[in-house]
């Protein structure tokens, strides 16, 4: 997909809980801490059965019984964690980096190639030829004009 202003990003399904319940007998055991579930809030999700209070982010342990999650790999996440933890992301625009989509990392920040711009003119800089001051990725011209 492309956003507004034509770059691309990619969306990731959210899953939504497939049945929540009171158990007034076993349901079988809890996914995340082995538990029975005999009695009180549950639900299915993953495949599998979960105390209401069980299904959390495996990120940051917020509740999800009541919000969309994703599914990675078989965890809970929530949106926000997954986006921020285990998908590769431009430090410069903050979009996805794709799977095989072109990047870089210099000055210790990860940038699609096109985000790799001067920061006194804007110009796209080449990796192999840019100059460092203070820590900003900086052209020949303006590295000379902010001596």
């Amino acid at each position: 997909k492309r956003n507004k202003m034509g770059e691309y990003y990619q969306e990731y399904p959210q899953e939504r809980i497939s049945e929540y319940g009171q158990a007034n007998k076993s349901v079988g055991s809890c996914n995340q801490c082995g538990g029975n579930i005999a009695s009180g809030s549950y639900l299915q999700a993953l495949g599998g059965y979960y105390h209401e209070r069980c299904f959390v982010c495996s990120k940051c342990h917020r509740g999800l019984s009541t919000q969309p999650f994703v599914n990675d790999g078989g965890r809970a996440m929530c949106p926000e964690c997954h986006k921020r933890h285990d998908v590769p992301h431009c430090d410069q625009c903050g979009n996805h980096i794709l799977r095989g989509e072109e990047y870089l990392n210099a000055l210790g920040k990860r940038l699609h190639k096109n985000c790799f711009n001067c920061a006194g003119c804007q110009c796209y800089l080449d990796p192999n030829s840019f100059y460092n001051k203070n820590g900003r990725p900086m052209c020949q011209s303006c590295n000379e004009r902010y001596r």
